[in-house]
């Protein structure tokens, strides 16, 4: 094993310097980074974050899920002046698309995209959603055990 000389008085100073404030800084900085990273890959990348800012229906789709007895529920707080007719929602397969399109004139904006992949069953029929009081809930219930199908594939 090698013994390198280290230059102590170098780190000495650079311990002087540490201060807790900035540190809370830093990690708020790079948890900030995080979390816009993970919002930009639940999102669409079709939405552009800057421009909502200026537009007087701003939405973050930012979901609350909370797993329920009989599924999964979904819930959109903060939909200020969104109506049913600016919200689409969509099921295919286990992936869930929650889309916000308000009307501008005879043209139409894209204000979000959420997209969620469910890692259950769950039954496509018996789904639904409500939108009051500027909050969208969305109730995906399982698959009842007499209504699963069951397959056998045959090797070829």
């Amino acid at each position: 094993m090698e013994i390198r000389n280290c230059n102590w008085k170098c780190i000495v100073d650079e311990v002087k310097y540490w201060d807790a404030i900035d540190l809370i800084r830093n990690l708020e900085e790079e948890m900030e980074k995080v979390r816009n990273g993970l919002i930009h890959w639940v999102f669409s990348p079709t939405m552009n974050f800057p421009s909502l800012s200026g537009l007087p229906n701003t939405v973050l789709l930012s979901p609350e899920i909370r797993e329920t007895e009989d599924g999964i529920q979904i819930a959109f707080s903060n939909l200020r002046g969104i109506l049913h007719e600016d919200l689409t929602i969509e099921i295919n397969d286990n992936e869930l698309i929650v889309t916000v399109i308000i009307p501008q004139g005879e043209s139409e904006k894209l204000l979000g995209q959420f997209k969620m992949h469910v890692p259950i069953d769950f039954d496509i029929e018996s789904c639904d959603a409500t939108l009051e009081h500027d909050s969208l809930k969305i109730c995906l219930r399982r698959i009842s055990p007499t209504k699963k199908a069951k397959k056998i594939v045959k090797i070829k």
